[in-house]
């Protein structure tokens, strides 16, 4: 997920909630991936506050194509490089910290979770 690009964003139509409230969705295109076959691309949808984060953070960095993960300077200049994904990783790592968790067994948690619902994993998600 270091390298997604805003061109593989699609908006879709607002989903209804369960209390009739209009929730964001958009598509996210990854292509093919190490689990799809030769001939398929692998897609996620997306709804609600996962949605209006990502909208917020596009907005905030002013990302109108490139990569969507992106570093931040001390003095808040965002660059136009993606973040390499061991960055991506280490920040991961440390807010599962920050929520009391434990990397490796949030790691196994998701990744199982993943596996038992058919979708597809990053090996460079590693716990530890």
């Amino acid at each position: 997920m270091a390298g997604l690009r805003k061109e593989q964003l699609t908006s879709k139509p607002p989903a209804t909630g369960e209390e009739g409230s209009s929730l964001p969705s958009l598509l996210i295109h990854l292509g093919r991936t190490k689990t799809s076959g030769a001939d398929q691309n692998e897609i996620v949808y997306l709804t609600g506050s996962p949605v209006e984060a990502l909208n917020a953070w596009l907005a905030a960095a002013k990302i109108d194509s490139g990569s969507v993960f992106r570093a931040i300077d001390r003095w808040g200049n965002v660059s136009r490089r993606a973040l390499d994904p061991k960055t991506v990783n280490d920040i991961v790592k440390q807010r599962v910290r920050m929520a009391g968790l434990e990397p490796g067994e949030f790691w196994r948690t998701v990744c199982d979770r993943a596996i038992s619902r058919k979708l597809p994993t990053a090996a460079s998600l590693s716990p530890g």
